[in-house]
């Protein structure tokens, strides 16, 4: 469980950066970046890092043998960016009167956007396929290889 875990973290890891990489440029080129719009944007893909960290841990057919083989770099770039997505739908219905961020949801409801989620499957897909060409498995994992 710990190696699922372990290949999990990193997993999710990768899969935000690559968001955070789509959300941040998106950003610079609509507006201006001020800590509210880089707050928002990177919120939501850190929450759906959080949800995926805890099922891919608790559900062993989702990460596989916990090695960058060729489905996975297909599926967990969908599986992200679908719980990224729920994560939108499910807090954009919120309206808890002791937390009131409209302007920071305002910047995470781009990542509903058509465009924005096939950007982050598109350039997912794109790191995993090429770390799993590299050997990802070494790669993602070193200190399984040290012993």
């Amino acid at each position: 469980m710990m190696k699922r875990l372990g290949f999990s973290i990193e997993c999710a890891g990768l899969l935000y950066m690559v968001c955070m990489a789509v959300g941040l440029v998106r950003l610079w080129r609509v507006s201006s970046i001020t800590v509210i719009s880089v707050v928002g944007t990177l919120s939501a893909p850190a929450l759906a890092a959080i949800v995926f960290i805890i099922i891919a841990t608790c559900v062993p057919g989702l990460v596989g043998a916990c090695k960058l083989s060729s489905p996975l770099n297909l599926t967990l770039p969908v599986v992200y960016m679908g719980l990224l997505f729920a994560v939108l739908q499910l807090g954009g219905g919120a309206d808890l009167p002791l937390l009131r961020l409209r302007d920071v949801y305002a910047w995470s409801a781009a990542w509903g956007s058509p465009g924005m989620l096939l950007a982050g499957i598109g350039l997912q897909v794109f790191m995993l396929t090429a770390l799993s060409r590299r050997g990802a498995e070494t790669a993602l994992s070193p200190s399984d290889t040290a012993g």
